[in-house]
């Protein structure tokens, strides 16, 4: 019997099977997929994220610096920092480089298992999956699931989904007339509710891509016929790739020798649906709560739930803040939009400072924009019904 099998071989489940595998406990690894870290993402990370788990210098493909706001009419709006703050990334081989990390320190991973059952016991956890046509049976002392948004695993174990609090994300690599910085677009047309985005991969290559509640793939193609006709990308024939993103965690990451961690626990940031660190620290987190608990023999509900009190301590408030603002963004039209970027640039050097501003966290600068005094009003005048926890002082 195993002391520790994570389901996804994602960011979570990798730095969990690496700090874990670490620590001296036996750890496999399942996961669907034949190459660890092929999901789909812009593979985007803040400067916190680029500190704290730093990539190797080839797994850098852009640092970000700057960026340009488009708004719905077309206006530009361009920020700029002295500093790195962001990075765009080989998601692929950023990510295998946490799975190489846990194999070195004895961690299985068997690639290409299904997994079609998971059977709680007393003493227990076991687990079916399949392999090719074969049918294998795992046993565990705990589960960490790990395998990303809308996993029926969590139906498995009686754990509830994440129902409609997610987004649609669809995203296209294109060819590009010239280099170009991160451009984030925004309008209806090209996406209700949210943004795109033309991200830079190489001097020809970008990421373009969307997000909305609504389903994106209508979207995309006008946003892509857009920029061909502005001349910034090349008449191609591309491939569009879709996928869910959560925006809000579910209510309950943790059960009697279970732990949900990264984009299966809803743990991504719900202004831009990014995921990438937050998977990592929670992967962390849920690591340090199996350790304890594998040692200490106690793989009860009572000590599981420390792993969640941990990440809400951390990230908590910050998600809850920036899921209010995504619900407050989805209800304005076009015109507020543009007077909001408007708004936004005007008080630019209030608003967004360099010790103020960060990637990674977005609710200070939410916040912020609430408590300057002229830029309150304004906000409350052109939309006056706001989220009374934007409004908190």
């Amino acid at each position: 019997m195993k002391d520790i099998i994570i389901i996804g071989a994602g960011p979570a489940g990798n730095i969990v099977a690496e700090k874990t595998a670490e620590a001296g406990l036996d750890v496999l690894v399942l996961d669907w997929r034949q190459i660890i870290g092929d999901k789909l993402c812009t593979g985007i990370i803040g400067k916190e994220c680029l500190d704290k788990f730093p990539p190797r210098e080839e797994d850098i493909f852009h640092e970000v610096k700057s960026a340009t706001l488009i708004s719905p009419n077309n206006k530009t709006y361009r920020i700029t920092r002295s500093n790195t703050q962001a990075a765009i990334l080989n998601r692929v081989s950023y990510i295998q480089s946490f799975a190489n990390k846990a194999k070195k320190y004895g961690a299985k991973y068997d690639l290409e298992h299904r997994v079609t059952e998971i059977k709680q016991n007393t003493d227990h956890i076991s687990i079916k999956a399949k392999y090719k046509e074969v049918l294998k049976t795992y046993k565990c002392k705990l589960l960490i699931i790990s395998s990303g948004f809308n996993t029926p695993l969590l139906r498995m174990v009686g754990i509830e989904t994440h129902n409609n609090k997610s987004l649609m994300g669809s995203q296209i690599e294109v060819e590009v007339e010239k280099p170009l910085e991160t451009q984030v677009y925004f309008g209806k047309e090209i996406s209700p509710g949210s943004f795109g985005w033309l991200v830079p991969l190489s001097k020809s290559r970008a990421l373009l891509g969307v997000i909305s509640k609504e389903k994106t793939q209508e979207n995309i193609k006008y946003f892509l016929n857009k920029l061909i006709n502005e001349g910034k990308i090349l008449d191609l024939n591309y491939n569009i790739k879709s996928w869910g993103i959560p925006i809000s965690p579910i209510n309950k990451t943790y059960k009697n020798r279970i732990l949900i961690t990264g984009d299966a626990a809803g743990l991504t940031k719900p202004t831009t649906g990014g995921g990438i660190y937050y998977s990592l620290l929670s992967g962390q987190l849920a690591a340090k709560t199996s350790i304890e608990a594998i040692k200490s023999n106690n793989l009860s509900e009572n000590k599981l739930k420390e792993y969640q009190s941990a990440w809400k301590n951390i990230f908590g408030k910050e998600i809850s803040i920036s899921h209010y603002s995504r619900l407050f963004f989805e209800t304005l039209n076009d015109e507020q939009i543009e007077k909001i970027i408007s708004l936004g640039f005007e008080f630019q050097k209030e608003l967004i400072n360099e010790s103020d501003f960060s990637f990674d966290w977005h609710s200070k600068v939410i916040l912020k924009a609430f408590k300057i005094k002229k830029m309150r009003e304004s906000l409350m005048k052109l939309v006056p019904i706001i989220p009374s926890i934007l409004l908190k002082k």
